[in-house]
């Protein structure tokens, strides 16, 4: 939908936008993909599409948290102050003009530094509550218990070996020696 959806905002707005990449100028691993950059570099547009929820929002003049945030990366990689997020349902399109935000982008930059050093680093991200997977069958939770019983089993027949080993040490006065 987006080549109709950039045609679409053309149409509305009467500039010419194009797709492309921006590089920061002092960040060289600071990229951005734009939907549609003006053709005097003045402005760009994100597009989005979806569901009735996301069209609702956008007639309402609302942007998501992962939108702003993707929009606020993109004004940061450009210089530029201010775009537009379109949402094109496919036969309608609701634009949203979004404001540059310092104090976000400030944050952001943080953010992104730090992944990027830890990227370079090859450190892994710290895994958050959404990298969990949920697979509880009757099987799983079977094997679960039995490795939880056997866990315990083998603590208590550890504690006893040891017991043993230093009974059978005293019984010899601590000597080396063989037989029963």
């Amino acid at each position: 939908l987006e080549p109709l959806a950039r045609l679409h905002f053309e149409n509305h707005f009467g500039m010419e936008i194009a797709p492309c990449v921006v590089v920061h100028d002092v960040r060289s691993w600071q990229i951005a993909s734009l939907d549609g950059l003006s053709d005097n570099g003045n402005t760009f547009v994100e597009i989005k599409t979806g569901g009735e929820a996301a069209r609702e929002r956008a007639k309402a003049g609302k942007v998501s948290d992962t939108n702003y945030c993707q929009i606020q990366h993109q004004l940061e990689v450009t210089g530029l102050e201010e775009c537009f997020l379109y949402f094109f349902d496919g036969i309608d399109g609701y634009p949203i003009e979004i404001k540059r935000d310092n104090e976000y982008i400030e944050r952001l930059n943080a953010a992104e530094e730090r992944f990027w050093r830890d990227l370079q680093d090859f450190k892994p991200p710290a895994l958050t509550e959404k990298d969990k997977i949920v697979h509880e069958t009757q099987d799983r939770l079977r094997m679960a218990k039995e490795w939880i019983e056997l866990t315990e089993r083998m603590k208590q027949d550890e504690e006893r070996k040891k017991s043993l080993q230093e009974e059978l040490l005293k019984e010899s006065g601590y000597q080396n020696t063989t037989g029963f």
